[in-house]
């Protein structure tokens, strides 16, 4: 699966978001204090999704980066990393 993402923040939450191709069947984030969240898919748009976080107190307003796994319906991934845009 092939995609792009971006990840910002937006009232001391990470809005994050990824438009894959037709291939993309999920999507999750590693963030840097090593939690991995799964974004959902947009109702409108099959591929688009997202999710919202709250990052933990010590990691807000720093610098991050969020890697993004891609995955298709046969278990290929892509790897995508993302600096935080403020």
């Amino acid at each position: 699966p092939q995609g792009q993402g971006t990840a910002y923040s937006a009232d001391e939450k990470l809005r994050l978001e990824v438009s894959g191709d037709k291939d993309t069947a999920r999507v999750s984030a590693i963030l840097p204090w090593n939690e991995k969240v799964h974004l959902a898919a947009s109702t409108q748009n099959p591929q688009r999704f997202f999710a919202i976080v709250e990052p933990p107190a010590a990691w807000q307003g720093r610098a991050l980066q969020v890697t993004y796994l891609l995955t298709d319906r046969a278990h290929n991934r892509t790897v995508i990393t993302v600096d935080l845009e403020k």
